[in-house]
């Protein structure tokens, strides 16, 4: 029979919920002014708009201890007019990913 510390509970689960819904974040990438990146590349009229970062992460942790950590993150850039004024896109992307992941383990 098992125990009450045992058993299965979706109370368990909170956490993990709260912490995955608290970390999706959104961006929105721009500048005020581009005086000085404009200086450099010596090209005019950089549109403030960079585009948005749509970013998210997780981190596992078994039995709550440091020994063992693992992280799992994602992100996408919905490149804006600026973005595509500073980089040559050939490909015509509408969108570039990175996903990220590690594991630690530690005795």
């Amino acid at each position: 029979m098992p125990t009450e510390a045992q058993r299965f509970s979706l109370k368990r689960l909170w956490p993990l919920v709260l912490l995955a819904g608290g970390l999706a974040l959104f961006f929105a990438l721009g500048l005020q002014r581009y005086a000085t990146l404009e200086a450099l590349r010596n090209q005019g009229g950089i549109d403030k708009s960079i585009g948005w970062d749509l970013s998210t992460a997780a981190i596992w942790r078994p039995k709550a201890t440091q020994n063992i950590v693992g992280r799992l993150s994602a992100a996408v850039l919905l490149p804006g007019d600026g973005f595509k004024d500073l980089f040559e896109n050939r490909e015509r992307d509408r969108a570039y990913v990175s996903v990220l992941a590690n594991l630690i383990v530690s005795f």
